[in-house]
């Protein structure tokens, strides 16, 4: 392992960080709970030189409207929790405690400059594994959830990390078991009566249900078993789904309301009528329970667990969405996963928010992941700001193609993000799923890797062996280093208390971005790297100087530029053409039926027109004519083709699949046109 140190005086200077031993270890002053009151987007620094005959291309981009960010970088935190872990701490503590942490490694980095990609048109996505926020062994109550959500976006929104998407790993909750949710500390002295039972028993029992600790995954003891029987009875009587309760912060987050820290639960979807909820009803259903055997449902006495990240845009303002792990896996409980042995036990194991047990067969899974709703847009991530479009995926959802199941695999997102606690180098793979720019893998034992998937890359181990760029950064001062990357997954990763370790993916273009120009780099971008790769191995320069390339051998005048960028925009605006063209198609074929709004957009293509127009009468009939040219031994002419209208469409069925086809063709080109397009890009 080959190691250059980067502490150079003018870079101490430089940076503000640097200038006190406070700054150094908290940059970002993170307790302080004031979050920046401005939504103004804040002036980008650019960096790049610029001169009489030499001109940025950010300083004359001619559309305004395109979303900020073009270009897609990853920076992913590197872990392995088997030999270095960041604290003990319990709960919302190591919650607070480690996201502090690596906002402020990131807040250093993004200050410093020369570590990321520092121009304006590029969005870092920041990445951090499954349960890097708690431990199993330390889950936090379900409504912890709001002030986690809270917390971590006040330190997103520091103006510094604007154009970053953090997904900053995932966080363990324990939510009540569902037959408790509407049992109250007053009903259990009427179940006590009804049954005979001890009353600090059920309170006993009670309290399992409810609160944070992690389950046992034992057999029930009779108290609980008569709590969940009463709870599910009650829940009936109630006109209560036996389904969990979702938390107000997800429906708040998806209206992007403002937060209130006195909502805890979305009590207006399960409004109890009144009339059924007094005591004296809730006495009924007890003595009606008493008299029949009891009736327990596992999945409704255990508590649910809640293992979910929080994505985030960075900067002011910036939205944030919770991802849930749809399926859970042996690996979210240390406790199932190293103690239980029985079948019949781990059935207890259940998921929030549907329900689902380590042991259901795919069917169940299949219709409980249909009956919680889960599709695309679960996992999908839309930031407003970049313009990235996004989807995470957690562990097994990836590995066992449940992210698949639900993908809308015509419209991929730019990039997938996963999120992992032991998923395999083996396990990725193409009909798993993948983005249409790139594919990371963030694995809390070592496994850390990203593919480049605009020219169609393989997804495989090879993501995970293939030289990377990995910078240790020093906790304590800020300073760092860079690491060459090896091949060997387990070999670099953060040594806590002391360092923290970042992989640095090369930057990929956006589906459907602006492509870069000639002048979008100079030597000042990404400096820090391009002094690293003059001191490694000539093979792994090689592969470094297509990532981070060195500024152009001269320097380009402003019609150069003009002409490049126009070249550029060209080609842009006939794919985004196209584009809106293959959605008229995809809309004709999800419908099954032809719209006269995409029939006439479709019909600025000519060579839609040769498909499906028609041919002039005065040239289709003319016998004469055609016999004339046949004495002569004329060429017949090429008849040019006119747009059908769509009030003169007369079988529609028949067009439909003529659409289908052209659609099929279409996509082809509109594929072959975005490569192109970033073949024509300095920075692919």
């Amino acid at each position: 392992m080959q190691m250059q140190q980067l502490k150079s005086n003018n870079v101490q200077a430089k940076n503000p960080l640097n200038q006190t031993a406070q700054a150094q270890n908290n940059p970002l002053q993170l307790n302080v709970a004031n979050q920046p009151a401005s939504s103004k987007m804040p002036q980008v620094n650019n960096h790049h030189a610029t001169n009489s005959s030499a001109t940025s291309i950010e300083a004359i981009q001619l559309n305004q409207n395109q979303p900020k960010a073009k270009r897609l970088q990853v920076v992913q935190l590197a872990v392995n929790f088997e030999k270095s872990k960041p604290d003990n701490l319990a709960g919302k503590q190591a919650i607070e405690s480690r996201a502090k942490m690596v906002f402020n490694g990131v807040a250093q980095m993004a200050k410093d400059g020369k570590i990321m990609d520092n121009r304006p048109g590029t969005v870092q996505v920041i990445s951090m594994p499954e349960l890097f926020l708690n431990d199993t062994d330390n889950p936090i109550k379900a409504s912890d959830v709001r002030g986690v959500v809270t917390s971590l976006r006040a330190m997103a929104a520091d103006k510094q990390f604007e154009g970053m998407v953090f997904a900053p790993g995932t966080f363990i909750a324990m939510h009540p078991a569902v037959a408790a949710q509407n049992i109250k500390p007053q009903h259990l002295e009427t179940i006590a009566k009804a049954f005979d039972v001890p009353l600090k028993d059920l309170e006993q029992a009670y309290q399992e249900m409810t609160d944070a600790t992690q389950e046992k995954y034992e057999k029930l003891s009779e108290p609980r078993r008569i709590l969940a029987a009463v709870g599910d009875a009650w829940n009936k009587k109630l006109e209560q789904p036996n389904k969990p309760r979702t938390l107000s912060i997800e429906n708040e987050l998806q209206k992007n309301f403002a937060m209130d820290d006195k909502k805890e639960l979305d009590n207006k979807a399960f409004k109890i009528p009144k009339k059924l909820n007094t005591m004296e009803e809730f006495a009924k259903v007890c003595k009606s329970v008493k008299e029949k055997p009891l009736v327990v449902k596992e999945e409704t006495a255990c508590k649910l667990v809640q293992n979910a990240t929080v994505v985030i845009e960075g900067g002011p303002n910036g939205k944030a969405k919770i991802v849930n792990k749809m399926v859970p896996s042996n690996a979210d409980s240390r406790v199932v996963l190293y103690d239980v042995k029985d079948k019949h036990l781990k059935k207890q194991y259940v998921s929030y928010p549907a329900q689902i047990s380590v042991v259901d067969p795919d069917q169940v899974v299949d219709q409980k992941m249909v009956e919680a709703k889960f599709n695309d847009e679960s996992n999908r991530f839309s930031a407003p700001k970049t313009g990235l479009d996004m989807a995470v995926a957690i562990c097994l959802d990836y590995g066992s193609s449940y992210f698949a199941s639900v993908t809308d695999h015509d419209n991929k997102a730019s990039h997938v993000q996963v999120l992992s606690a032991g998923l395999k180098e083996w396990q990725y793979d193409a009909s798993k799923g993948s983005g249409h720019a790139s594919i990371s893998g963030n694995d809390l034992y070592g496994r850390v890797g990203n593919q480049n998937m605009t020219g169609g890359g393989y997804i495989g181990a090879e993501m995970f062996q293939k030289d990377h760029i990995s910078v240790s950064m020093n906790i304590k001062d800020g300073n760092y280093s860079f690491i060459q990357g090896s091949g060997k997954v387990h070999e670099n990763h953060s040594k806590f208390p002391d360092t923290m370790v970042w992989q640095v993916s090369p930057p990929v273009h956006h589906r459907a971005s602006v492509a870069s120009s000639v002048a979008s780099f100079d030597g000042n971008t990404n400096v820090g790297v391009n002094e690293f790769a003059k001191n490694i191995d000539e093979e792994s320069q090689e592969n470094l100087t297509t990532w981070f390339p060195k500024k152009p051998n001269k320097e380009f005048t402003k019609e150069q530029i003009q002409n490049n960028h126009n070249e550029l925009m060209n080609m842009q605006q006939k794919a985004n053409q196209v584009s809106v063209q293959l959605d008229c198609l995809e809309n004709i074929r999800t419908n099954n039926k032809i719209d006269e709004k995409s029939w006439n957009i479709l019909n600025q293509n000519p060579d839609f027109v040769k498909k499906t127009g028609v041919v002039p009468k005065d040239e289709k009939n003319n016998d004469e004519v055609k016999s004339k040219k046949k004495k002569m031994k004329m060429k017949p002419k090429k008849v040019q083709k006119q747009p059908l209208a769509f009030k003169d469409i007369k079988n529609h069925e028949s067009m439909i699949i003529k659409c289908d086809n052209f659609e099929y063709n279409l996509r082809n080109d509109h594929n072959f046109m975005l490569n192109q397009l970033a073949q024509k890009s300095v920075w692919q």
